[in-house]
């Protein structure tokens, strides 16, 4: 009975298990990917799923308007990107919390 029980658990937690990718605080970068810089968002084939949170967020993020060269220093375009994203419920890679001042990995 135990092993039938786990034969079902199992799989049922790891679809509730958080996806989060490892962020590089050092180097400000995810999978080799530097976390500032011309962002795109998309609905498909992003290169990071993005939950947006108030508290306990991966990363505080700074929308700025030219030059992001910050760790968190995120500027929207339609195209010449360095990465897209895609805001999503669950499921994230990471999760962030957009801020006026002190952008980076938390």
């Amino acid at each position: 009975m135990k092993y039938l029980l786990a034969l079902v658990l199992i799989p049922i937690a790891t679809l509730f298990a958080s996806s989060n990718k490892p962020i590089d605080k050092e180097k400000c970068s995810c999978e080799g990917i530097p976390l500032y810089g011309n962002v795109k968002v998309v609905t498909c084939a992003p290169t990071f799923n993005v939950k947006v949170v108030d508290c306990a967020e991966n990363m505080d993020i700074k929308v700025v308007d030219c030059c992001p060269t910050q760790c968190g220093e995120w500027r929207f375009v339609d195209c010449g990107e360095d990465f897209s994203i895609r805001f999503v419920d669950c499921g994230e890679d990471f999760s962030i919390r957009f801020v006026d001042c002190a952008p980076g990995v938390r």
